[in-house]
């Protein structure tokens, strides 16, 4: 059976790369989302099954596999996961990473930002510790790196350079105003955006400051991407906006609709630029999408078991959920598909309400058929379980059509994701034919996207909050009835990391990414 999956899945890998053409080579992720254009793919792939190669938790300790390098004295300790099992961890850590810490990977190397102020250099292969660098005041997101320069952020405004083989400080530009953004790297140039509502292009190899953009009218919190000579980035005051790349003058600019484009990016596809808004994050989106899932919009309906779909066909179901986004349930649309010459908005994409209670909305990540995915809500789910904490319904990861905006099914005959929640999503990357989601409370698993086969890579705990996660790398058993269990061994403590939710970065072969107190790279367990 198993042998069977892995040939399928090879042919179909093998189909996808004589199609397709990867953003940048396949041994490397320079960026958030690998590319300026943010798609989150990439035509490497890591097959299940799945085991941690080596979990980094700060320079003095790393434990690497047994067995992945059998006989080699320095890989002694015992990765598996299993019932009662719980791997070598300190008390506490001096260091957190945030949610949003995608590692980058360059030449080998994997680079990470903590909150509290240092920038590290991490062996790909053993996890050892290459260098630790300072980054005053800390980062919420990672860099940009080449085989020769890597730069990081700071929230203290910063953006500064390194010696990607040494850690030698080669530059550093003040910006003046905070930055909680990943920069994009395009053609040898950093583009970065802070508070005070200014983008700043900078040549990653010498530091020299090109051109910064006027005042834009408010704080950019969120990210940008760079593609079709524009830079676009979302401002504070809701408006989308597209910059020449060459000069930083403000070619257009758009409204939308929302509260912040906090923790997301926007993402550049076709013709195309997709910018995902935040709503109303402090209540969350539980419950919010049933009336007009139960064909009821603006009467409450509350949690109905064994809940009926209102409408008769998902094409019905999703042409009410745009008339709803269109009136009465304008603040909670989400995403906007944008042209990306004039930023003009032809269409609503009717996913509905998700997230909140502190978690942006998850940014599109781009499939091989150059379709946005994106969590959408629905009582005709395909490609997810059944059933939803916080809704009658579900929340499905469905495709949408760049020239209509309406929903395309991903249906394989199965459900290839476990329970959701409506407020508690994932973070989305793709390698190859695989799906990858990845969030620091659930854990991250993998689905492919052509047979919906999947399962879990890791989970922090087996057991939590009165749920499971068996997967292949659990750090600790943790308690199947309560957190507060006297004997229950937990991860180390770290000072409070802030939110954010990314997928694993993807890289030679493996895949890369943070806990709150952790770097991990899993690989094929052979």
């Amino acid at each position: 059976m198993l042998n069977g999956f892995f040939r399928r899945s090879a042919l179909a890998m093998a189909a996808a790369l004589l199609t397709f053409t990867a953003m940048t080579p396949a041994a490397d992720w320079p960026q958030l989302q690998n590319d300026a254009a943010r798609t989150g793919r990439t035509k490497d792939t890591v097959l299940a099954p799945y085991r941690a190669r080596w979990i980094w938790m700060g320079p003095d300790h790393v434990l690497r596999n047994r067995e992945s390098r059998p006989g080699d004295a320095n890989w002694t300790d015992d990765l598996t996961s299993g019932e009662g099992k719980n791997y070598r961890m300190p008390r506490s850590l001096p260091f957190s990473f945030a949610g949003s810490m995608q590692p980058i990977v360059a030449a080998g190397r994997v680079f990470v930002g903590d909150a509290q102020g240092s920038v590290y250099a991490i062996s790909g292969d053993d996890g050892s510790t290459l260098w630790t660098a300072p980054n005053p005041g800390g980062t919420l997101w990672n860099g940009v790196a080449t085989d020769s320069v890597v730069a990081f952020p700071s929230v203290y405004g910063y953006v500064t350079g390194y010696d990607a083989a040494t850690g030698r400080q080669l530059w550093r530009i003040d910006t003046g105003r905070t930055i909680t953004c990943a920069p994009a790297l395009l053609d040898g140039v950093l583009y970065v955006a802070n508070h005070g509502g200014q983008v700043f292009a900078i040549q990653l190899a010498d530091g020299k400051l090109l051109w910064t953009s006027q005042r834009l009218g408010g704080p950019i919190q969120g990210g940008l991407c760079v593609a079709n000579g524009r830079v676009y980035v979302g401002v504070d005051t809701m408006y989308a906006v597209a910059l020449d790349i060459k000069t930083g003058q403000q070619v257009v600019a758009r409204k939308v609709t929302g509260q912040s484009f906090r923790f997301t990016w926007p993402v550049a596809v076709r013709d195309r630029v997709i910018f995902t808004t935040v709503g109303i994050i402090v209540p969350g989106s539980e419950y919010v999408n049933d009336p007009v899932l139960a064909g009821k919009p603006g009467q409450a309906v509350g949690w109905v078991p064994n809940a009926k779909p209102g409408h008769p066909t998902p094409q019905a179901e999703e042409e009410a959920m745009r008339a709803w986004l269109a009136g009465d349930g304008s603040d909670w649309e989400l995403f906007y598909s944008l042209r990306a010459d004039n930023l003009q908005k032809d269409y609503i994409v009717a996913a509905g309400a998700i997230e909140g209670c502190g978690s942006s909305p998850e940014p599109p990540v781009i499939d091989w058929q150059d379709r946005p995915l994106i969590w959408w809500a629905t009582a005709y789910p395909t490609f997810t379980k059944r059933g939803t904490f916080g809704s009658s319904y579900s929340v499905d990861i469905s495709a949408f059509d760049l020239n209509t905006g309406r929903r395309i099914l991903i249906d394989n005959g199965r459900f290839g994701v476990g329970t959701t929640e409506t407020d508690n999503l994932y973070g989305l990357t793709i390698g190859g034919d695989i799906l990858y989601l990845r969030q620091n409370f659930r854990g991250t698993q993998w689905v492919n996207l052509r047979t919906s086969e999947g399962g879990w890579i890791s989970a922090v705990y087996r057991y939590r909050d009165g749920g499971g996660w068996p997967a292949p790398i659990n750090y600790a058993n943790g308690s199947r009835t309560s957190d507060t269990a006297p004997d229950m061994v937990r991860p180390p403590s770290v000072p409070a990391p802030p939110f954010g939710r990314v997928g694993p970065a993807i890289a030679d072969n493996r895949l890369y990414f943070t806990e709150d107190f952790a770097v991990t790279c899993a690989e094929t367990a052979r």
